[in-house]
């Protein structure tokens, strides 16, 4: 007896072959369930070898945790630590070049895509044609000031996504109407664009595509080496930790956008202190609605699961910058002045920012 894609293979003294037995399920020991309603009972326990054809992979996890042992909780651990050490070293460093070498072109392509795929969560804009073309305006002036991208602003309104803005890969930026009802100015709402037209210039959105398919992958590829019960165990709390990891680092694009953001809002002479009182609009307006916590509770939660930092850890490191960068206009003020200063321009560029 045995089974190749899913099917039972019998073979007997007295009985001819029979090959065409679907089988549906494993149930015991001994009773294999058919597609067709039958059932066949062996007289004693079924080879294992036919558990990983015919079984599911949570079903063999199962299997695999109830029969656990000393030896086998080595083998996971070891597994993991290999591939902790792997995924740091070679796994970060290669999305990072896949990143730097895909042509902008394509990565505007697949942004346009993906906004497209996600249409469905949100309708036409409310706001009137007039205020929308204003902000598309003011944005393009960031953009031109701080980079070499053309961005794309669209406006929707979804009560799926809330008072929010989302760069797609290469843009569009999308910016919902309940996020402008949300703030309390145009500067406000700039200060979110230019959070937004960071992730676009760090090609933070690119980067995240590339490791979706690449923890979808590595699994996979590299962990799987184990084989039967124990690499499906083995496979499935990878995925869980790879998930993990890419939301921690999420929460560090978010940081680094947030800092960036800063330093376009100030070279398009803009106050950065719209971007602390933006963000502090957006955290109470979402910490209103959630009933499980107070206002407090929820600006300090976060977890594991968080894409982005706690609203309080937000609001300290975005006020630590923008004072910093006040403290070092008013030195530089203070020193172009001078009869004899040798600084010609006290305006931060992308390259030499704090």
């Amino acid at each position: 007896m045995n089974a190749r894609g899913g099917r039972l293979v019998v073979y007997g003294d007295e009985i001819e072959r029979i090959d065409d037995l679907k089988i549906q399920s494993i149930q015991e020991p001994e009773n294999i369930y058919f597609e067709s309603g039958c059932y066949f009972k062996s007289d004693q326990p079924l080879p294992r070898e036919i558990y990983p054809i015919a079984q599911s992979k949570f079903r063999l996890a199962v299997n695999w945790l109830e029969d656990f042992n000393f030896r086998k909780v080595l083998i996971l651990l070891a597994t993991l630590v290999v591939f902790a050490i792997a995924f740091r070293m070679i796994y970060h460093s290669t999305t990072d070049l896949i990143v730097f070498f895909y042509p902008e072109k394509w990565e505007q392509d697949l942004g346009e895509s993906v906004y497209e795929i996600f249409h469905f969560a949100f309708s036409e804009s409310h706001l009137p044609p007039r205020m929308q073309e204003d902000i598309r305006i003011d944005a393009e002036k960031i953009a031109a000031a701080n980079t070499n991208r053309r961005v794309e602003i669209v406006f929707h309104s979804s009560e799926i996504l809330g008072p929010n803005a989302i760069a797609f890969p290469g843009g569009p930026i999308l910016v919902t109407d309940e996020l402008i009802r949300t703030l309390d100015n145009r500067e406000q709402t700039l200060s979110i664009i230019a959070h937004e037209l960071a992730h676009v210039q760090l090609r933070h959105g690119l980067e995240k595509i590339v490791e979706l398919f690449g923890m979808a992958l590595i699994p996979a590829l590299v962990l799987d080496f184990t084989g039967g019960d124990n690499g499906e165990i083995t496979s499935i709390l990878v995925q869980f930790i790879t998930n993990v990891n890419s939301l921690r680092h999420s929460r560090e694009l978010e940081k680094e956008a947030d800092l960036l953001a800063v330093d376009f809002l100030e070279n398009s002479g803009i106050e950065p202190i719209h971007l602390l009182h933006a963000m502090k609009n957006l955290y109470q307006s979402i910490c209103g609605t959630s009933p499980s916590y107070s206002e407090s509770e929820c600006m300090e939660e976060t977890s594991w699961f968080s894409t982005h930092p706690s609203g309080s850890e937000r609001l300290e490191y975005l006020s630590e910058r923008i004072h910093a960068r006040w403290i070092w206009k008013q030195s530089c003020s203070l020193i172009c002045a001078q009869p004899n200063s040798r600084i010609f321009s006290c305006r931060t560029t992308n390259e030499h920012r704090l």
